[in-house]
C-alpha cells in the first residue's frame, strides 16, 4: 500500500509541476514587450549584486575554455560583462579587456570595481545586438551564456553580426551557451503566446524559447539551442564554427571567412 501511495502522490506532483507551468507561461504571456525586457532587467540587476563577491574569478569551464581559445595579450571585448567579474579576471591575466552591458545598474558596479582596481578598461552600456564601437578587438566573448538570453533568432544573429564588425583580421567570437537537454512540450509555449496575443503583449516565444520562474518571481525567458541551430544563426550572421562542444553547456568558437592571402594558423 505505501508503494502505491508513493507512486500516486509522485504522479500528483508532477502533474501540479505541469499545471504550475502551464500558468507561469500564462502570466507571463500578459507581460508586455517592455515589462517582459524590465522584469529581466531586474533578475539581471540582482543577479549581479549576487556575484559581487567573486570578482575577478572564472568558473572552472571559463578557465579552460578561455586557456584554449585566448592567446597571450590579445585584445578582449566582453559581450555582457554584467558586473565585471570576467572582465577583471581576464584583465589579471594580461589580456587588454573592454565590456559591454545592457544592465544600468550591473554597468555601474562594474565601473566601481575597474575604477577600485585601476584597471585600464571602458565599459559601455548597449546592447549587443545594436551596439557600435570605435575600437576592434582579436576576440569577442559572449559572457556567461548571454546568447541564450537574447530573445529573437534575428536578434541573435544582428549581434554576432555586430560583435563581428568589432573583429581585427583573424579575430575570432567566443561563445557559451544553453543547450536543449530535452524535448518540451510545445503547449506551454503556445498556451504563452495565445495569452501573449490576446492580451496585444507585442512578442511571442519561439521554437527552443523556454520561461523560468525565478526565486524573485521574475520572468526569465531563455533560449536553448537545438542542435545545428547555433551553426545557422552563426551562418546568417556571416560567421563558421570552428570549434562547438555540447554537453551540459555549449561552447563554440566562430570566425569570419578567412580573406585571401591571411594565414590559415598563428
Amino acid at each position: 500500500m505505501r508503494s502505491i501511495a508513493r507512486r500516486v502522490l509522485a504522479e500528483s506532483a508532477r502533474s501540479c509541476d505541469r499545471v504550475a507551468a502551464l500558468f507561469r507561461h500564462a502570466g507571463t504571456g500578459l507581460l508586455t514587450r517592455d515589462e517582459l525586457e524590465a522584469e529581466c532587467t531586474q533578475y539581471w540587476g540582482r543577479f549581479g549584486r549576487a556575484i559581487d563577491d567573486q570578482a575577478a574569478h572564472l568558473e572552472d569551464w571559463e578557465e579552460q575554455f578561455y586557456g584554449a581559445h585566448l592567446r597571450p595579450q590579445e585584445r578582449v571585448l566582453i559581450v555582457g560583462a554584467g558586473s565585471g567579474r570576467e572582465l577583471l579576471a581576464l584583465s589579471a591575466r594580461g589580456f587588454r579587456v573592454d565590456g559591454v552591458e545592457p544592465n544600468q545598474a550591473c554597468a555601474e558596479r562594474a565601473r566601481r570595481a575597474i575604477a577600485d582596481r585601476a584597471v585600464a578598461a571602458d565599459l559601455v552600456v548597449d546592447r549587443a545586438e545594436t551596439m557600435t564601437l570605435s575600437k576592434t578587438y582579436d576576440v569577442v566573448v559572449f559572457s556567461w551564456f548571454c546568447l541564450s538570453y537574447i530573445l529573437r533568432k534575428q536578434a541573435r544573429a544582428s549581434a554576432l553580426e555586430r560583435s563581428c564588425r568589432q573583429l581585427t583580421d583573424g579575430g575570432r567570437i567566443l561563445v557559451s551557451y544553453v543547450v536543449a537537454q530535452n524535448s518540451r512540450s510545445p503547449i506551454v509555449n503556445r498556451v504563452t503566446n495565445l495569452v501573449a496575443r490576446a492580451n496585444r503583449s507585442g512578442w511571442q516565444l519561439g521554437p527552443g524559447d523556454h520561461v523560468s520562474a525565478t526565486e524573485h518571481g521574475l520572468a526569465l525567458v531563455e533560449h536553448r539551442f537545438s542542435t545545428g541551430e547555433l551553426e545557422a544563426e552563426a551562418k546568417q550572421a556571416g560567421l563558421c564554427i570552428t570549434f562547438q562542444e555540447e554537453r551540459k553547456i555549449g561552447l563554440a568558437v566562430l570566425t569570419p571567412p578567412l580573406k585571401p592571402g591571411l594565414p590559415t594558423s598563428v
